[in-house]
């Protein structure tokens, strides 16, 4: 076996198997399948609004405007496609059809997002830019969103412990660590310099990219599993379903500290570009030298934080970790003010205390649908997701929207056509080093204020998973039962090693 299976003592004479079935193979396609996924939404949250707004010359009032309408349907999409994943019946079961299949339109509609064309029928340009951004952002959510739910969501369904749902998650942080890297460097080369020229080969690049991160997400759908047991189980109607997950007042508590993460994700992550351009000075192949900076120590770390994870548990971890961020974040904005050599050692140092927070916000939020099952008796894992982008959306929008309202009210200048590139008053500067730092520092302290209530950790949640993983192995069972009478042979567990 390449995996552990975890044992609990339920009492002195009984002995419960928590059964992680799942193999290397399986673990390392999930990570590519989550790299593909960050590969082309990385360069999407953010970079987007920073090619429209620093490429094109589309006013920063305009892209948070665009930003707040488009977050009333990131905010809707994600719950109705969660539903429906959860509901849906097929051969393939209840998440491989939207991997597989929803992979090309992925890449396709990623490629429509840098090919404005609104401006060539409309005479005002700003107001075309304006509809094409808004057009773009619903368009590529839409797909983002039915497959970002399914490789957000399997690692509760391939594991019940969070020791194996944490190492799987180790396998999505290194490999997907290296989609989202591939993002920043990207965006970083071609978007970070100060000037509004677009280089002749930044379209082409996203074309491959796009064929690159769909078949990174096309391959691995044959080789993923999940419970198939569930694809029978009578599901909850759609009012319902929303209203038992708002029932689930962990649910909530996590929540509210989670659009506060993501808003500091986001800006660390997603607009790194003109922070790295305008305030540390780094322009083309050396401003990629903060972003490699993180992402190795990222990388670096990502282990001996789970090791650590194990010794003091998910949630303390997790919190030490974002104290220890803010920390960093404010003296970032201190020494970037003074010298960019040691903002970069700054910025290293955050890649060292994001790596646990990274590994560990999914699998802290896995125990809330382990939760809700042990409520409702159903296994809801996409409903989740959906109902954590209806905050986690929202917080991208209002993270850029943030971003670009702190930048514009200190004096950026847009660039135009008759001036493509502006000289940026010192206002402006200071305005982009403010939003970079103190808007992530601020974010999280809201983080740790909401998971001092986040209560499903310790031993009384141990006792609480086991006996949620004898009704798995009972559902299981069967299942293999029913399909056996009928002749059949499941195709998930041909692929699934057993003793």
């Amino acid at each position: 076996m390449d995996e552990k299976i975890f044992m609990s003592e339920k009492n002195s004479n009984e002995v419960v198997f928590l059964d992680e079935r799942v193999t290397v193979g399986q673990k390392v396609s999930f990570g590519i399948a989550g790299a593909g996924v960050s590969l082309l939404s990385g360069i999407i949250n953010g970079p987007l609004s920073v090619f429209y707004t620093f490429k094109l010359g589309l006013t920063t009032e305009k892209v948070a405007l665009a930003m707040l309408i488009f977050a009333i349907w990131n905010a809707l999409n994600d719950p109705l496609f969660g539903i429906l994943e959860d509901k849906t019946q097929s051969k393939l079961g209840r998440r491989i059809p939207y991997l597989r299949y929803g992979a090309p339109v992925f890449g396709i509609l990623f490629i429509f997002c840098w090919y404005p064309f609104l401006d060539l029928i409309f005479a005002n340009r700003q107001w075309a830019l304006f509809a094409n951004f808004l057009l773009a952002l619903f368009l590529f959510d839409t797909i983002f969103t039915i497959i970002g739910l399914i490789t957000y969501s399997l690692p509760s369904e391939m594991c019940i412990t969070g020791k194996g749902r944490a190492n799987v998650q180790v396998y999505s942080v290194y490999l997907g660590a290296i989609g989202m890297l591939g993002s920043m460097i990207l965006t970083t080369v071609f978007l970070s310099g100060t000037s509004s020229a677009i280089s002749p080969w930044f379209r082409p690049t996203m074309i491959i990219t796009a064929f690159v991160g769909s078949l990174m997400v096309f391959i691995p759908s044959f080789n993923l599993i999940e419970n198939e047991y569930a694809v029978r189980e009578e599901k909850l109607g759609f009012f319902q379903s929303i209203v038992q997950t708002f029932k689930n007042t962990q649910f909530l508590i996590y929540e509210f500290g989670n659009f506060f993460y993501q808003i500091a994700w986001v800006v660390l992550t997603g607009l790194m570009a003109p922070f790295v351009g305008y305030v540390l000075g780094y322009e083309g192949i050396w401003a990629t030298i903060p972003l490699l900076a993180i992402f190795l120590m990222v990388f670096i770390f990502t282990f001996p934080a789970s090791r650590l994870a194990r010794k003091w548990g998910n949630k303390r971890t997790y919190m030490v970790a974002l104290s220890l961020s803010i920390v960093l974040f404010i003296e970032l904005f201190i020494m970037s003010g003074k010298d960019s050599f040691f903002a970069l050692i700054v910025m290293t140092l955050l890649g060292i205390t994001y790596a646990p927070a990274a590994l560990l916000n999914a699998p802290l939020y896995f125990e809330i649908i382990d939760m809700d099952e042990l409520l409702t008796g159903k296994r809801r894992e996409t409903t989740y997701a959906g109902m954590n982008a209806l905050f986690t959306k929202p917080a991208i929008s209002a993270a850029n929207a943030l971003f670009f309202w702190v930048v514009g009210f200190f004096g950026f200048i847009e660039p135009t056509e008759l001036i493509p590139n502006p000289i940026q008053p010192e206002s402006a500067i200071f305005g982009i080093r403010l939003a970079y730092t103190v808007i992530p520092a601020a974010a999280l302290l809201f983080v740790l204020f909401f998971m001092i209530f986040y209560k499903l950790h310790g031993p009384k949640w141990e006792e609480k998973k086991t006996k949620l993983n004898q009704i798995h192995l009972e559902k299981e069972q069967a299942y293999i039962e029913e399909l056996a009478k009928e002749g059949k042979v499941s195709p998930t567990y041909k692929k699934l090693r057993r003793e």
